[in-house]
């Protein structure tokens, strides 16, 4: 191989590492600005559709998808031109980091979409609860047999608890006492 063909390949190598590196950094940004909007919305900044001032979920879900596409792109480059180079020690480390860093960004963005799902679900699963619990008050308010039935439920369920927490505590007690007189 010539000496210039190795320039270029070392150029294109670093200007590849740089443009790794940048978007790394607008990655840091964009999750860092993501965790803050969720910070903002988990108290009460922002309304039910997500909207917010600088942008919404979806956008900032959006440009991080997109900039993860990107540092794939350039990490599969910067694989390419190892490959066509003699890799040195120096050069296969560097792409080892580049690779763990991207690895690192796509298990982020796994538990992103892990974390959504399982939002929607219990946010189903609340408004579920929210009509059963809306249906039951009406049958309750509707026939007066129903609401004494729920009552007495209730009463039932709270006295049970009772005296479970009792066997419970005397079983406990029972135990301690056996194990201080041995």
């Amino acid at each position: 191989m010539t000496e210039s063909s190795l320039d270029l390949q070392e150029s294109g190598w670093e200007e590849l590492r740089r443009e790794a590196r940048k978007i790394e950094g607008d990655l840091d940004v964009k999750l860092s600005s993501y965790a803050k909007l969720g910070a903002r919305f988990n108290q009460g900044g922002y309304g039910v559709d997500g909207g917010s001032p600088g942008g919404s979920w979806k956008s900032m879900e959006i440009e991080i998808q997109s900039s993860l596409e990107k540092l794939l792109d350039i990490n599969d480059s910067m694989s390419r031109c190892a490959a066509s180079a003699a890799p040195t020690i120096s050069v296969t480390q560097k792409l080892a980091r580049h690779r763990d860093i991207l690895h690192e960004y796509t298990q982020i963005d796994e538990v992103i979409g892990q974390a959504q799902a399982t939002r929607a679900v219990l946010g189903s699963q609340r408004s579920l609860f929210s009509d059963v619990q809306g249906k039951v008050k009406n049958l309750g308010d509707k026939f007066p047999v129903i609401r004494g039935l729920l009552g007495s439920i209730r009463r039932r369920r709270s006295r049970d608890t009772l005296i479970l927490s009792a066997v419970i505590a005397a079983c406990t007690l029972f135990i301690i006492i056996y194990w201080l007189s041995k």
